[in-house]
C-alpha cells in the first residue's frame, strides 16, 4: 500500500450480507444492553443521582466528566429518576458504541476494511464489561464511544496525511473530547504518535522531508494539550474536598504502579481477561496474530495498519505512567473501559492480516473465537459474576415492606445509601454500623430492629432481642429482632 492510500476492500462480494450480518448484530446488541435497563442502582451510582439532583457542575467537585454530567442531567429533567430513566443515556451510548465501527467504515473510507469493520462491531457487541456498563450510570462507556472516534479520525487522517481539511478535523475534536472528557488525554499520544510516524513515512517517500506537515501535527498537538491543561487547572483537576467517598481513594491505591513487572501483569491479566470474555487461550491466540500482523506491517511499510498498532497499544503505556504518578489507577476494569476499543482494533486487525495469509485456517478459527466469545456472555457474564452484580431490590422491598415505626436500621454503608433511595421514608433511621454496633445503648428502647450486611458480619451484641425473620440476597443478609417479652 502506498502512503495516503485508501485501504481496498480485498473482499468485495457479498456486500449485501454484510449489511445483514451488521444491522443483525447491532439488534442483538441492543436487547441484550435493553434488557438490562431496568438494572437496580448501586451506590456509586446514587452518588452521581446526588450530584445532579445538587445543582450545577462545579468545577473541581465532580468526578464526572462535564460531558456525561450534562448528559445525564438532560435526560433525567426530560424522563424522570426511575431505574429505567437513569440508565437511558448509558444504553443509548452504549449502542452507538457498538454502532461506531459501522458507521465509521461507512463515513470514513480508507480506515477500515468491511471484514475488520465486522470483528471491531463484534468484539464490542458482546463484550461483558461493554455490556455491563451499558445499564450503569456512569461514564465509562461515554469515554469508551469518544476513544473508539478518536481512533477512528486518527486513522481516517493517517490515511490521508496531506489533507489539511482531516487534521483540522482531527485536532479539533481532541480539543473537545479534552475539554470534556477525561480520559482522552491518554489516548492522545497515541494518535499523535501515529500521525506523526505516517508523516516521517511519507518523508521517506518524497525527495524533501515534509516539514510543514510535521509543523501542521506539532501544531495541532500543542494546542489540544493546551485545551487539556486549561480544562484540567480550570474545572477537572480534583479537590481535596470533592464530594465523593473518601473511602473510593483508600481503594484505589493499589491500583497505582510501583514499578514491578509482576503488577503490570497481573492487572493486565485481569482487565484484558474480562474485556476478552475470559476465553481461554483468546489471548494467546490474538497476541500470537498481532505479532504476525505488526512484522508483516512494518514490511509493507503500511501506514494505515502501522498506525492502528500505535493507537492501540501506547494508551496502555501511557495509562501505566500516569498509574506510576499516581495520577489514575490502572487495570480496574471500568476505569480501562475507554481502552476497549483500541484492544478490540488490534484484534480485528490482526485477524483481517491472517485471513489473507492462512485464508480458510485463520477463518475457522476466528469463527470459534468469536462464537464462544458470545456464548460466554450469554452463559456466564463473567463481568457481573466479577462484579458481584446482585439485584437488591428484593431485600430492600423485605426490608421496607416489614418494617415498623421507629426501628432502627444497621447498615453497610453501600447497602444504606441505596436502601435510603429506595424507600426515602426510612432514611433517618438508617446508620452505618454493623451487626456488632447493636448494643444496648445505640438502641435504646427500641421495640426492634434492623441489620444489613453481610452474612458474616457478627450478632448483635445484646440479648435482649430474638432474631424475628432473616432474607439473603446474593451477599447481603436482612435480619429483624424484636425485643423479648
Amino acid at each position: 500500500m502506498s502512503i495516503g492510500s485508501p485501504s481496498p476492500d480485498r473482499r468485495s462480494p457479498g456486500h449485501g450480507w454484510f449489511a445483514v450480518a451488521g444491522v443483525a448484530v447491532l439488534a442483538f446488541a441492543a436487547v441484550l444492553r435493553l434488557d438490562r435497563l431496568d438494572a437496580a442502582l448501586f451506590w456509586d451510582e446514587l452518588w452521581v443521582v446526588e450530584l445532579m439532583r445538587a445543582g450545577p457542575y462545579v468545577p473541581h467537585f465532580n468526578p464526572m466528566p462535564p460531558l456525561f454530567f450534562w448528559m445525564v442531567k438532560a435526560a433525567s429533567a426530560l424522563l424522570g429518576f426511575s431505574d429505567v430513566a437513569l440508565h437511558v443515556t448509558p444504553f443509548v451510548i452504549g449502542v452507538a458504541l457498538v454502532a461506531a465501527p459501522l458507521a465509521l467504515r461507512g463515513l470514513l473510507p480508507g480506515s477500515l476494511e468491511r471484514t475488520e469493520a465486522f470483528i471491531w462491531t463484534w468484539l464490542l457487541a458482546f463484550s461483558s464489561p461493554v455490556i455491563y456498563y451499558s445499564a450503569r450510570l456512569k461514564q465509562y462507556s461515554l469515554e469508551a464511544l469518544a476513544s473508539l472516534l478518536l481512533i477512528g479520525l486518527c486513522l481516517w487522517c493517517v490515511s490521508e496525511i496531506h489533507s489539511k481539511k482531516r487534521m483540522i478535523v482531527f485536532f479539533a475534536s481532541a480539543s473537545v473530547a479534552m475539554l470534556l472528557l477525561h480520559t482522552p488525554v491518554f489516548l492522545f499520544p497515541g494518535c499523535v504518535a501515529a500521525l506523526l510516524l505516517a508523516v516521517w513515512l511519507a518523508g521517506r517517500m518524497a525527495t524533501h522531508f515534509p516539514w510543514a506537515l510535521a509543523g501542521r501535527v506539532a501544531a495541532g498537538s500543542v494546542i489540544t494539550s493546551l485545551c487539556f491543561v486549561a480544562a484540567y487547572f480550570g474545572y477537572l483537576k480534583p479537590s481535596p474536598e470533592m464530594r465523593y467517598p473518601d473511602p473510593m481513594y483508600e481503594f484505589w491505591a493499589h491500583l497505582f504502579f510501583d514499578g514491578r513487572w509482576s503488577f503490570v501483569e497481573e492487572w493486565s491479566r485481569i482487565w484484558v481477561g474480562q474485556m476478552l470474555n475470559l476465553v481461554k487461550f483468546f489471548w494467546l491466540a490474538a497476541a500470537i496474530a498481532i505479532a504476525i500482523w505488526i512484522a508483516r506491517a512494518v514490511i509493507r511499510r503500511d501506514v494505515v495498519e502501522l498506525a492502528k498498532v500505535v493507537v492501540g497499544s501506547l494508551p496502555v503505556l501511557s495509562l501505566l505512567a500516569a498509574s506510576w504518578l499516581r495520577l489514575y489507577p490502572y487495570g480496574e476494569v471500568r476505569l480501562m473501559l475507554f481502552l476497549a476499543p483500541g484492544l478490540y482494533l488490534l484484534v480485528a486487525a490482526s485477524s483481517m492480516e491472517l485471513m489473507r495469509a492462512l485464508p480458510r485456517l485463520a477463518f475457522t478459527g476466528l469463527t470459534i473465537l468469536l462464537v464462544t466469545f458470545l456464548v460466554q456472555q450469554v452463559v456466564r457474564d463473567p463481568h457481573a459474576q466479577y462484579f458481584g452484580a446482585t439485584d437488591l431490590r428484593p431485600l430492600y422491598d423485605f426490608v421496607g415492606g416489614s418494617h415498623r415505626s421507629r426501628e432502627p436500621i444497621l447498615s453497610a454503608p453501600a447497602d444504606a445509601k441505596v436502601l435510603g433511595w429506595y424507600y426515602p421514608r426510612l432514611a433517618l433511621l438508617i446508620s452505618v454500623g454493623s451487626p456488632e454496633d447493636a448494643t444496648p445503648e445505640r438502641l435504646g428502647d427500641a421495640e426492634g430492629f434492623w441489620t444489613v450486611a453481610r452474612p458474616d458480619a457478627g450478632r448483635p451484641q445484646t440479648d435482649q432481642y430474638t432474631l424475628e425473620s432473616q432474607l439473603d440476597v446474593g451477599s447481603v443478609r436482612a435480619s429483624h429482632y424484636r425485643r423479648r417479652k
